[in-house]
């Protein structure tokens, strides 16, 4: 089977190295970029580590990915986004984590570490139910980070108009945050 955009999850899905392969080379560029961004100062060492690592999970955690929320593309640039956040953050704030965990009792900072990780899939999962243009936007905005005047000309709207839809986003994913953890504690 020729492997392409459109039948790269199924390849994966069903454990094909050169869906993998295309995949690499389809994103491959573009995630080492989105890292590079993102983790500022790290090493190159670290960077490519990074990148492996965002292909590891893609092969791993392809049973996860839902076509209904989104693109392939837009789930690895997920990934990578999470991953290279836990880079930077490891990297930068490491020896202050070190200091953290033994001042704090019981393990307190692995918890916070765990509700961290529930909320960030909380908000993949809102993220995925919002309308395709809201979702579009949002993705564009705050997984690529794409210019504003990038995104409306893109989706042939003003600029305003994406500010406007970003502001709604924000503020319906910020009450369906606070709705969910209301629920989850009662």
């Amino acid at each position: 089977m020729r492997i392409t955009e459109r039948n790269a999850a199924e390849g994966l899905q069903s454990r094909d190295q050169q869906a993998l392969e295309f995949v690499i080379d389809t994103y491959g560029d573009g995630v080492y970029r989105l890292v590079a961004r993102i983790c500022g100062q790290c090493s190159r060492q670290d960077l490519e580590e990074c990148v492996s690592d965002v292909f590891m999970d893609v092969w791993n955690k392809i049973g996860k990915f839902d076509e209904s929320r989104g693109t392939l593309r837009t789930w690895i640039f997920i990934l990578a986004k999470y991953k290279a956040l836990d880079y930077r953050r490891r990297g930068s704030s490491h020896s202050q984590e070190d200091i953290a965990a033994e001042d704090q009792p019981g393990g307190e900072l692995t918890e916070r570490m765990v509700l961290l990780k529930e909320e960030r899939t909380q908000l993949i999962e809102l993220v995925g139910r919002l309308p395709e243009i809201d979702r579009q936007i949002f993705i564009q905005r705050y997984v690529h980070e794409e210019r504003i005047e990038a995104i409306a000309a893109r989706l042939d709207l003003t600029g305003k108009a994406v500010e406007s839809r970003l502001v709604r986003i924000r503020k319906w994913l910020k009450e369906q945050l606070k709705r969910e953890r209301k629920e989850g504690w009662s």
